[in-house]
């Protein structure tokens, strides 16, 4: 029998190399044959949240670590040594998973959207109405963009990015994705004012971020002039892209498209999206 750190390495690079099914079977042996022999209060040392993070789909909502986080979830999500939040994220992905994921495939397969209404009471009556709300958001921001049906994506999109009371705690990678989302689907003004706001949050996060070399990056810049532009505000755009982006070195050629096309007064964004 291999010992738990060796169970672990192995789930790892099972993970690595792509094996992703074996990788949860090998993770689901580690959490039974060690971690869940110990008391609850010590499941979460820094090196296995990581490693529960990593193999997230591989909880149960029966396991005794998922019942501990569940009375212990404020405790455990503002530990200073722990990553910010990650009970409520597994407990949410455990939800997901068991509650949502099974109905969303069975509508999938019939060409049907799921009971979100039906789906949701059963969760409100399982972990409470706060789970319900924010698993159901999250699905449909999934489900609905993987449909392309933007009009119910954005909707969602937006309430996702709400539920992180502050933007800046969406993290500047998600908030400058959901801001550019809105400017490739939405004509909505307020959407779109929405989303420059987030931008704008998002690019002085970038810049802040210790483990980001050469911020900002072109791309993140591009999402504010492209808002801007889409806005109307065509002569602000050009101005921000002339002296934020192309003073520098433009290494991607779709920057100095969009570029041209603003100078040329062309849509930068798909238009035939809504």
């Amino acid at each position: 029998m291999l010992s738990a750190p060796q169970l672990s390495k192995f789930a790892t690079r099972l993970q690595e190399s792509g094996e992703k099914d074996l990788a949860i079977k090998v993770a689901r042996m580690h959490f039974e044959q060690y971690l869940y022999k110990l008391k609850p209060e010590d499941f979460f040392t820094k090196g296995d949240v990581e490693f529960f993070l990593t193999f997230k789909k591989a909880i149960r909502s029966s396991d005794p670590m998922f019942q501990y986080m569940l009375a212990n979830t404020p405790k455990l999500d503002s530990q200073s040594d722990k990553v910010k939040g990650f009970a409520t994220g597994l407990i949410e992905s455990v939800i997901t998973k068991e509650e949502i994921g099974p109905l969303a495939q069975v509508a999938h397969n019939s060409g049907n959207h799921p009971d979100w209404e039906k789906i949701s009471r059963t969760i409100s009556q399982k972990y409470g109405k706060d789970y319900a709300y924010r698993t159901i958001v999250n699905a449909k921001v999934a489900w609905y963009g993987k449909k392309e049906i933007w009009n119910i994506f954005l909707e969602n999109l937006i309430l996702q990015i709400e539920m992180a009371g502050d933007p800046a705690n969406a993290g500047w990678l998600r908030l400058n994705g959901a801001a550019w989302n809105i400017f490739k689907y939405s004509d909505n003004e307020g959407q779109l004012k929405k989303a420059l706001l987030w931008s704008e949050i998002a690019m002085k996060e970038h810049i802040k971020d210790s483990t980001i070399q050469g911020a900002p990056w072109g791309g993140i810049l591009d999402t504010y002039a492209n808002i801007l532009y889409k806005l109307g505000r065509k002569e602000e755009a050009i101005k921000f892209y002339q002296e934020k982006i192309l003073s520098g070195r433009v290494q991607q050629i779709s920057l100095y498209e969009n570029y041209v096309k603003m100078f040329r007064g062309q849509p930068t964004w798909p238009v035939n999206s809504n």
